[in-house]
C-alpha cells in the first residue's frame, strides 16, 4: 500500500487532527520496534527507522525490519 503514495504525499495532512503520511509511517516503524524489542525480546540490529524518511526507503527498511523476524515456526499453531 505504501508504494501507492510518492514522496510528495508524505507531509500532506488529509485534515486538520490528522497524522501526516510520514507521521504515520514513522510512528508505525517505530512503534513496532520497540514492541518487538520490549515485548518479545526481538532485536532485528536495524534502528527504527531507515536513514532517509523517503517513501522508498521507508518500504525497503520496514521489509528488512519484518525479515529479520522470526518467522512461526513449522507445525506451529
Amino acid at each position: 500500500m505504501w508504494r501507492t503514495f510518492t514522496d510528495a504525499d508524505l507531509d500532506r495532512r488529509v485534515e486538520p487532527r490528522t497524522r501526516t503520511l510520514r507521521e504515520q509511517v514513522v510512528h508505525q516503524c517505530v512503534g513496532e520496534d520497540s514492541w518487538m524489542r520490549r515485548m518479545l525480546g526481538i532485536d532485528t540490529g536495524l534502528p527504527p527507522l531507515p536513514a532517509k524518511e523517503c517513501s522508498e526507503p521507508f518500504i525497503h527498511h520496514y521489509g528488512a525490519a519484518t525479515a529479520a523476524r522470526p518467522g512461526p515456526r513449522r507445525g506451529s499453531r
